[in-house]
């Protein structure tokens, strides 16, 4: 199947496929607000390397890698996951598969890797469909042909093992169009199309500027920015009933909640807030 995207929009499809893969992890974080410590959009930790699409630290202390790679027409052909594209490289550069055990290596040795994967909308071909048991590359059954390739390319037979040990080619995901429709069927009890909207514009945000969130900034989706909140906000918005009925429920609140609301202005986009505050009392049912 073909596909309607402008040639000269590729590149800015990608990022906003990169953006809805971030948003799942978000999601869940969102859902069970105790399974991570923090969740970072482009990590900028030079340690992950090539694997800091989305980056996630579970309450363990353990890390989560995903690295995110978008197709056009994942139906096409010359788009599929195929030995040829994970091993291609310029003669001065390094291929994915070098890129992606550089990035998880370090972290498997410290003990500090809970998962990494690939998550991409390509789809194998035979040859490397061959080689999978479930998500993984089984190192058994790849052909002795390309075994050579990558011990070249990562050093040794103990390393190429070691990386297909412990990462996931999550292939044939959603295209752009219906991943997005999933995510919103997932949150769509929680919020509206415009409090959708403006959550992914925040993704957008933290994928693409430094220090952001900044420091003294917070929203109101649950959990934002794992910094301790210091009540300065970046922006309104607002929030259904069902949201605050669940919170209080999760917090055995019963009387009501309350809900401080803080506003002001800065100069410069990371300066400081002059601002000023008010709370009320919200009652559930009232």
């Amino acid at each position: 199947m073909g596909h309607n995207y402008k040639p000269t929009t590729i590149t800015r499809v990608g990022f906003e496929y990169q953006d809805l893969v971030a948003i799942e992890t978000l999601l869940a974080f969102y859902r069970d607000p105790a399974r991570y410590q923090w969740v970072e959009i482009e990590a900028s930790d030079p340690s992950f390397k090539a694997v800091d699409d989305v980056v996630a630290c579970l309450a363990d202390g353990r890390y989560e890698l995903t690295q995110v790679k978008f197709a056009v027409d994942p139906d096409n052909p010359d788009t599929a996951l195929d030995w040829d594209w994970l091993l291609a490289k310029k003669p001065k550069g390094k291929s994915l598969l070098q890129r992606w055990s550089d990035g998880v290596a370090p972290h498997v040795a410290a003990g500090k890797l809970a998962t990494a994967q690939l998550k991409t909308d390509r789809k194998p071909d035979p040859a490397f469909n061959r080689c999978l048991v479930g998500q993984r590359v089984d190192y058994a059954k790849v052909p002795p042909n390309i075994r050579a390739k990558i011990e070249t390319q990562l050093g040794s037979d103990k390393v190429a093992r070691t990386f297909f040990g412990h990462f996931d080619f999550m292939h044939s995901q959603p295209v752009l169009e219906n991943l997005e429709a999933a995510l919103w069927t997932r949150i769509s009890s929680d919020t509206d199309r415009a409090g959708f909207a403006l959550f992914q514009r925040q993704v957008q945000l933290w994928a693409t500027q430094k220090n952001w969130p900044h420091p003294d900034w917070y929203a109101d989706w649950d959990p934002t920015s794992p910094r301790d909140a210091h009540g300065l906000v970046g922006f309104a918005t607002t929030v259904r009933s069902s949201i605050l009925d669940r919170y209080c429920e999760r917090h055995a609140l019963q009387q009501g909640v309350w809900c401080e609301v803080a506003w002001g202005a800065r100069e410069y986009s990371y300066g400081d807030w002059k601002s000023e505050s008010a709370g009320l009392w919200i009652v559930p049912g009232s």
